[in-house]
């Protein structure tokens, strides 16, 4: 495995969750990381934090999303920021298109000389900023994409994720899943219509096994 999955633990408690990602886990996992930031990040006494999301296409989801990241950051900020630094999150809507995503991604390296990147809901956007990561040799959390390949095939030493992928979330699921004929039934017949689909239904399937993992095959 090219990539990190990170895992953060308060009390025993896992904070990698299922379904989607708070917006404080997200601030809580940049932060806990310990990152050799450059030279202007110190001296400006600022962190700045990139993140690149498809905040139009994904309007419902991402907007309360945005805010609880400003909410989580102006709270941090006043109660004296990190190591005394004050946090800056700077976002860009990347138009859920791949190349939009990496215009945003050089735009807030180049000019607003960010320290991080962060973001990403759709998995061929994760894809595009892993890989911009790993030519830029900066670091990304890929914040919400599920397809495996952000850590397996395509992961690199610069690029980490929060959420479960879609072969974890399917090795959760099949104990039960395999229980029901009904629920097998669905699997065999849907036609998936995008990325995360096409991985969610391969793993069920037996078509898709990330290296090491086993077949969940039912």
């Amino acid at each position: 495995m090219h990539g990190r999955i990170i895992r953060l633990q308060l009390s025993g408690n896992s904070f990698m969750s299922p379904s989607v990602m708070s917006p404080r886990l997200l601030l809580a996992a940049l932060l806990s990381l310990n990152l050799a930031l450059p030279a202007p990040a110190q001296a400006q006494g600022v962190i700045k934090i990139g993140e690149i999301n498809s905040y139009k296409a994904q309007p419902a989801f991402l907007e309360p999303y945005k805010k609880g990241m400003e909410l989580a950051v102006e709270e941090i900020n006043a109660a004296g920021g990190v190591n005394g630094k004050k946090l800056q999150l700077i976002t860009r809507d990347d138009n859920a298109n791949p190349a939009d995503a990496v215009r945003a991604a050089e735009e807030l390296l180049s000019r607003e000389q960010v320290d991080v990147l962060t973001g990403s809901f759709l998995s061929n956007i994760g894809l595009a900023l892993t890989d911009f990561a790993k030519q830029r040799k900066v670091f990304f959390l890929a914040a919400e994409p599920l397809t495996d390949k952000i850590v397996w095939q395509n992961g690199n030493r610069y690029t980490f994720r929060l959420r479960p992928s879609t072969y974890m979330q399917v090795a959760m699921l099949v104990p039960e899943a395999t229980t029901h004929e009904a629920v097998l039934q669905t699997v065999r017949q849907t036609k998936p219509a995008n990325l995360e689909s096409v991985e969610l239904f391969d793993v069920f399937r037996g078509k898709h096994v990330p290296e090491g993992q086993k077949s969940l095959a039912y």
